[in-house]
Parts: structure tokens; sequence; C-alpha cells
């Protein structure tokens, strides 16, 4: 089942370390493709490297994307854990 939902990334500094440390800890454990989109680029929603080479600015908007029987699950959790970085950073 193919999910995706979009994220506004609403934390000082953009999707900088810590949140995308964060989003790749707890995608770490799910098997499969699990991707985070800005602009024209996609980055591996696991990988704390692909993430910050994004370069998202704070009040940038990403898109959530996976392709599993659980995705909708998936990208659930993704968008608590953005939305929870935003509210722990005010």
């Amino acid at each position: 089942m193919f999910c995706q939902t979009c994220v506004r990334i609403d934390v000082p500094n953009g999707l900088h370390l810590r949140p995308a440390s964060r989003i790749a800890e707890a995608t770490a454990d799910y098997p499969g493709e699990i991707r985070v989109k800005y602009r024209d680029r996609v980055a591996d929603a696991q990988s704390v490297i692909d993430l910050l080479s994004l370069g998202v600015p704070e009040g940038g908007v990403v898109m959530i994307e996976a392709d599993r029987f659980d995705a909708p699950a998936i990208v659930e959790q993704i968008r608590r854990l953005t939305c929870g970085l935003a509210a722990e950073a005010a």
C-alpha cells in the first residue's frame, strides 16, 4: 500500500542534525524504502546524511512517502514526530 503526506518543518533552523537523527532513528526498524522529498530532491528517511542533504529550511514543506503494507502507520508516525519536534522547540 502506498501512502504519502506533506509536513511543514517548523523547527528552528529547519531539518538539521537533531530532527534528522530523530526521523532516521524512528524509521530504522522498518524494512523497506521510506522517502522524504523536498523540491526536486529525495532522501532515504533512514539516513541522517540523506535527510541533511535535502537542505530543508524552517517552514519548508516535505513529502513523506512509503510503499509497504504498513505505510499509513509509518507515514503517520513520522508526521507526528515532525510536529512534536516543532512543539519541543517552541
